[in-house]
């Protein structure tokens, strides 16, 4: 079986990313699971790579989120985050 390779990595590790925060993310404003709220996926795209959520919660290596961040341009970062989230809106 070939290894996986970064991008697919990443990707993984995006969606697994949403999978654990996207429901921190779809609260109203008292903090309360909200099924009306929706969320734009370059909105989704950016939360899910800020920081280094897809290393704690995606599951990816800090040798590739340091690629993910040093070694691609943000127009390259948003181009692989939206093969990860491909709907226009995520909601409930």
């Amino acid at each position: 079986m070939a290894e996986e390779s970064f991008e697919e990595r990443v990707i993984q590790a995006a969606i697994k990313t949403w999978d654990i925060i996207g429901d921190d993310c779809l609260v109203d404003e008292y903090g309360r699971p909200d099924e009306s709220m929706t969320m734009k996926r370059d909105t989704v795209c950016e939360i899910v790579s800020d920081a280094d959520y897809m290393q704690t919660h995606g599951g990816l290596s800090k040798e590739d989120m340091r690629s993910f961040y040093n070694d691609l341009t943000w127009e390259e970062r948003r181009e692989l985050m939206r093969k990860a989230f491909t709907y226009e809106t995520y909601g409930w």
